[in-house]
């Protein structure tokens, strides 16, 4: 083990000269025991359920980029909660100037202060989704078949989560400047059919852990004749699991949501990890090395070497892995000592295990 994280520290400091976009932080998602609920969820976004009282807060959110930038100055935390029709979730975001303008789903340009639900059921960076929420309840949500950094994505707008429900609460008023407001409330019921296509079953099972991502986009805002105006500067972007670079659409990043069958507020379930995450992250940056040899050279190498990955060592499985490539695509597979377990990443990012 030793070995193993002597191995990211230095695979980290690569990332600092590499041209291709590599998050910039150790590899330490948050994570989030998900409890069951019985009762019937009015989603109204005031959160006055006893589940939502016994269900625990996550940590504050920070920067996207973690702590290379400075800490967000309003305040944002999110609860989760299931049972076996929904995935529910709740945040408070501290606002002192509620404002909002869209008002029509799915809106081409949705440049509202916004919260976003990102949403991995399978781990493997491949067929995930996104919701967005602003202040009036106005959403947009999403599906991708790949994040946009991979050839063949595609970002399907008229994708609807059906039966779908959100409620947002104010404390404040909306869209006046001329008072100091509090806070907004968001509250989501995502019926779990609505993401059964990439999902391994649904609802979950007990312990299955899925990748989950929250984004809070803020613009800032100046206000003058009675109405807020955005300033002609870039959105921060604050988030529960820091990506380490501004970029959303690095799913290996997002945090692990492990579904746990007891009531919340009863009994507590302890967060496993599961060992094989070391090993898919090894192989993440092989795909980070391929990325950057292919932009220099025009192709995949077969060739660890040329990935100065060869002396990586990962507790319980072989290296180097096997590596095979066409003019146009390569997949890498390293196996348990055992050989009883494979672990496969290939060259649109798509990682998993058999």
């Amino acid at each position: 083990m030793k070995k193993l994280i002597i191995t990211f520290v230095a695979l980290a400091m690569l990332q600092a000269v590499l041209a291709f976009p590599q998050p910039q932080i150790p590899f330490d998602p948050e994570k989030y025991i998900c409890y069951r609920t019985h009762e019937i969820m009015k989603i109204d976004g005031k959160l006055k359920e006893e589940a939502w009282t016994r269900a625990e807060w996550s940590r504050l959110f920070v920067d996207i980029e973690g702590d290379r930038q400075e800490e967000p100055h309003f305040k944002t935390r999110v609860k989760m909660l299931w049972d076996q029709s929904h995935f529910y979730i709740a945040a408070v975001l501290e606002e002192p100037h509620i404002w909002a303008d869209l008002t029509v789903r799915d809106a081409e340009r949705f440049t509202d202060n916004a919260f976003n639900i990102y949403i991995d059921p399978q781990g493997d960076t491949h067929g995930y989704y996104e919701l967005r929420i602003n202040a009036m309840n106005t959403i947009w949500d999403m599906l991708h078949t790949k994040p946009s950094r991979d050839a063949g994505s595609k970002t399907i707008d008229s994708w609807n989560i059906q039966d779908l429900k959100t409620g947002v609460n104010l404390h404040g008023t909306l869209n006046d400047p001329n008072d100091t407001d509090s806070s907004w409330e968001i509250e989501a019921a995502i019926p779990w059919q609505a993401l059964e296509d990439y999902a391994d079953g649904i609802p979950p099972q007990d312990g299955d852990q899925w990748r989950v991502n929250f984004l809070r986009i803020e613009w800032l805002v100046d206000h003058g004749n009675g109405e807020y105006f955005t300033l002609k500067q870039p959105e921060s972007n604050w988030v529960w699991s820091p990506q380490g670079l501004i970029d959303m659409h690095y799913p290996e990043m997002w945090g692990f949501v492990q579904f746990s069958r007891e009531l919340v507020g009863t009994e507590q379930a302890e967060f496993v990890w599961n060992r094989l995450e070391g090993a898919k992250w090894v192989m993440r940056q092989l795909y980070y090395r391929q990325r950057e040899f292919a932009e220099k050279n025009g192709t995949w190498t077969e060739d660890i070497t040329d990935l100065r990955m060869e002396d990586v060592e990962i507790p319980e499985f072989n290296w180097p892995p096997e590596l095979h490539k066409t003019t146009s695509f390569y997949e890498a597979v390293i196996y348990s000592i055992d050989r009883n377990t494979r672990v496969h990443i290939r060259s649109d990012g798509k990682i998993w295990i058999d």
